[in-house]
């Protein structure tokens, strides 16, 4: 198309020179990076896993799912919860088989066993430094393109994030029975 995709030059200006309705900037990496330093909301997000890049970050800036992986696109995909407190992850074993059963019902090959997952929150929990959060972790069905059909993805992803505080342990937030 020579630079020119539907009338609008690559400059972002109409073929006719007159500007766009809405200017939209087009971002290099470090004009991206401060974009996102300055857009950030007030969540307190402490460490996240990625399999896509097989670690764990703790800059929110570098916390990212990429737009081409199922999870985002088609919504395939799983997630659940669990809570630290004090250190310790509590019922993190009922969770995870809920996680499991719930990745198997929706057809989310991985390769992952129990002890692997708990592995891998246990140590995104670590790094976060906080005795005390929420956890929460997804797996889809994996990065790969636009299509519908799974075959396209290279593998299942999973995310892990350490976020916030236990609300029981918030103002209002009641209280957390840790007999269960």
């Amino acid at each position: 198309m020579n630079g020119v995709a539907n009338g609008l030059e690559s400059s972002g200006r109409k073929a006719s020179g007159k500007m766009p309705a809405v200017p939209v900037p087009i971002f290099d990496e470090s004009s991206y990076l401060k974009a996102m330093r300055d857009r950030r909301g007030s969540a307190k997000i402490y460490a996240m896993y990625s399999s896509v890049i097989g670690g764990i970050v703790t800059d929110t800036n570098l916390m990212s799912v990429p737009i081409d992986d199922h999870l985002v696109h088609r919504g395939h995909a799983v997630f659940d919860t669990c809570s630290l407190f004090n250190g310790n992850l509590y019922r993190v074993d009922i969770h995870l088989d809920r996680f499991l059963k719930s990745a198997a019902t929706a057809r989310i090959a991985h390769k992952w066993t129990k002890d692997d997952l708990r592995s891998i929150i246990q140590q995104t929990a670590a790094a976060s430094g906080k005795k005390t959060a929420n956890l929460r972790y997804w797996m889809g069905a994996g990065v790969g393109g636009f299509a519908l059909h799974p075959a396209e993805c290279q593998s299942a992803s999973l995310y892990v994030v350490v976020w916030g505080s236990h609300p029981a342990h918030s103002a209002g937030g009641g209280t957390l029975d840790l007999r269960q």
